[in-house]
């Protein structure tokens, strides 16, 4: 359910999760999106903090709004990106305080596709290993 990938410069390759600790990664990026596997992304990263002795840095991930379209009668209620704001705010305060203190850790909120956040979060600050829900697709590193 949960993905793990170490940054290559080619792009993401998958990595066997058992050879992903023992290489003992320190700076490890964890990204949120406000879902139900929010939870086992945190778990899975607070082990790799703890066993490594990295650092561990959160993105809660802002959803972009939803198109809205006038069917008629039929109503649809419209999400402003403040909402899901709010909701990525609330996601990330939430995770926040399940991490134990001994961890350091750093926080942000982001935009955009999950792809194009872990590429702007690995290029600056170089991760070491990126843990993200299992359905999102990563394209195959190929020249």
């Amino acid at each position: 359910m949960i993905c793990a990938y170490i940054p290559r410069p080619r792009g993401l390759e998958p990595q066997a999760p058992a050879d992903l600790l023992e290489r003992h990664p320190h700076r490890i990026l964890a990204l949120l999106e406000g879902r139900r596997t929010d939870d086992a992304v945190r778990s899975r990263a607070v082990a790799a903090a703890s066993l490594s002795g990295g650092y561990l840095t959160l993105v809660s991930v802002v959803a972009r709004p939803f198109p809205t379209f006038g069917f008629g009668p039929v109503c649809c209620p419209a999400v402003s990106f403040g909402e899901l704001y709010r909701d990525a705010t609330r996601t990330l305060a939430r995770i926040v305080s399940e991490i134990p203190g001994e961890i350091p850790l750093m926080t942000a909120i982001d935009q955009g596709s999950i792809l194009d956040v872990i590429a702007r979060r690995v290029e600056a600050a170089a991760h070491d290993l990126v843990i993200f829900r299992r359905s999102v697709f990563v394209p195959a590193s190929g020249g």
